[in-house]
């Protein structure tokens, strides 16, 4: 079991009452007068499953992070936020790494995370920073684009051309058995920014494109996918000081809004029970002065969508699956609810 450790006033430990893990906070109320264990799970109590041997926090970001002995390419992370000494936030979620990947160790340092990562090839250590500014907005430059290249284990190289077979070479700084993505730096003009496209794997550390792509520098890494799914969706009120769901009605939801700030691209996808689920793409705006040729559009604004179903079994999920940054700041949804008759 994981071992105990603080977080501001209260104390973070682990715990097994079954199958799955759980985590608790230990302080006391705000008078003293009693004690609390409050559990941080209790919304989720089936997601971490196996013993917890491992817990890390980062007081800095609001993080904690867990993993347990049943997958080790796993680690599950819990956001929180506390406003006005009220906790309005408790989300989790997890980060998944190829199954042949085991995360042997792994630490937090400020706003860095560093992990002991065992693959195939051998073991490596790898950094991420879990600092979420400066994604877009940078200044533009000889090593920069004006946006961050979002990949995992983002690297540099520039290629090598022949023109005898009229093909570029790329060699990485290190064998990747995972597929690749390469963008192109800021010595390919118009075209920075764009992906590499028709790339052939020769190695695992050897690609060879079609055409004289040796301009500059590029970036290269093995993209990933981010999906946040939204709880389910309930009317609220307030009961002995607390926020609740209503129960006892039916909520149909009609609409769902999600608001985007300066991003270039996601998905929403409904799930539902008993038939397909729908998937909506966000890409560029006919007739926005962000559409430009040869410009990413980093556009804000709101994505409204049909639903149409019953809130209990509706699944609604954003996705970010390309090498772009991307920001939500809101989301609103629009339903019909009816309240079962009740007799006193």
């Amino acid at each position: 079991m994981a071992d105990p450790f603080l977080i501001g006033k209260k104390i973070i430990f682990a715990e097994k009452p079954g199958t799955f893990g759980a985590v608790r906070e230990f302080g006391f109320v705000q008078d003293l007068s009693d004690e609390t264990a409050d559990k941080l799970t209790a919304h989720i109590p089936s997601y971490l499953v196996g013993d917890i041997t491992r817990m890390y926090s980062v007081p800095s970001e609001n993080l904690i992070f867990v993993q347990t002995d049943n997958a080790l390419n796993e680690i599950y992370v819990y956001k929180f936020l506390i406003d006005g000494g009220q906790k309005v936030l408790s989300s989790w979620g997890k980060w998944t790494f190829p199954a042949n990947n085991a995360i042997l160790d792994f630490e937090a340092v400020e706003s860095d995370v560093y992990a002991i990562i065992k693959r195939e090839d051998g073991t490596h250590l790898e950094k991420c920073n879990l600092q979420v500014g400066n994604l877009r907005d940078l200044v533009a430059s000889d090593t920069s684009l004006t946006f961050k290249v979002c990949l995992d284990r983002l690297d540099t190289m520039t290629g090598s051309y022949d023109s005898g077979t009229d093909k570029t070479t790329f060699t990485l700084n290190f064998p990747e058995k995972s597929t690749i993505k390469i963008v192109k730096g800021p010595a390919f003009g118009s075209a920075k920014g764009s992906l590499v496209q028709g790339l052939t794997k020769v190695t695992d550390s050897t690609y060879t494109v079609t055409g004289d792509l040796s301009a500059g520098f590029v970036w290269y890494g093995v993209p990933y996918t981010c999906t946040y799914t939204f709880s389910e969706l309930s009317i609220k009120t307030e009961k002995e000081g607390k926020t609740v769901s209503t129960a006892g009605g039916r909520l149909v939801l009609k609409r769902f809004n999600v608001g985007y700030y300066k991003t270039p691209y996601f998905k929403m996808k409904v799930d539902y029970e008993g038939k397909d689920s729908s998937t909506y793409v966000f890409t560029r705006i006919v007739g926005s002065i962000y559409n430009i040729i040869g410009e990413i559009p980093f556009e804000s604004g709101d994505f409204d969508k049909v639903v149409m179903g019953d809130s209990r079994t509706v699944e609604i999920s954003l996705i970010v699956d390309s090498y772009f940054p991307a920001t939500f700041t809101d989301a609103d949804w629009m339903g019909n609810y009816t309240q079962r008759a009740s007799s006193n």
